[in-house]
């Protein structure tokens, strides 16, 4: 069983990656609380060994500060993704459509002939601004300067 990282990302670390990751997408708190229990099980060594674990740290970073979910939606959505994922931002996960969309956190959130970015957190969304300056002031400070 692949616990720690090598030459290459250990497996069990990139699933509970993708589960966390999946979960908020499609709004799964089973997902989450499958990564959540294989992160539980993994919390010693990581602390023992991070250079040999960081892609179980780097979870262990997004559960502790957060990940921002931001939401891309209207006719420039692919343009604004663009342009936002431009920056490094590990902690962010992004949606975007430009057209009405069924995934969770972007049900209502569509604006015909206009395009709104929504920055969230634990899916609970600040008010939609237009461009990519203002809703870069909507993440949290430590969010900010990762992205500069």
């Amino acid at each position: 069983m692949s616990l720690a990282d090598e030459s290459m990302p250990s497996a069990n670390a990139v699933m509970a990656g993708v589960l966390y990751q999946l979960g908020l997408y499609v709004d799964r708190a089973d997902y989450i609380a499958m990564s959540s229990a294989m992160l539980a099980k993994m919390g010693k060594q990581v602390s023992r060994s991070v250079p040999y674990m960081s892609h179980w740290a780097a979870l262990i970073g997004l559960r502790v500060y957060g990940t921002n979910e931001i939401v891309i939606t209207g006719r420039d959505a692919i343009a604004k993704n663009l342009e936002m994922q431009g920056r490094y931002w590990p902690q962010n996960l992004y949606l975007g459509s430009v057209d009405e969309e069924n995934l969770p956190l972007m049900a209502g959130k569509f604006v015909k002939d206009k395009t709104y970015i929504y920055a969230c957190i634990n899916r609970t969304c600040k008010r939609p601004v237009e461009t990519v300056e203002e809703a870069v002031k909507q993440l949290p400070a430590y969010a900010q300067d990762f992205g500069r």
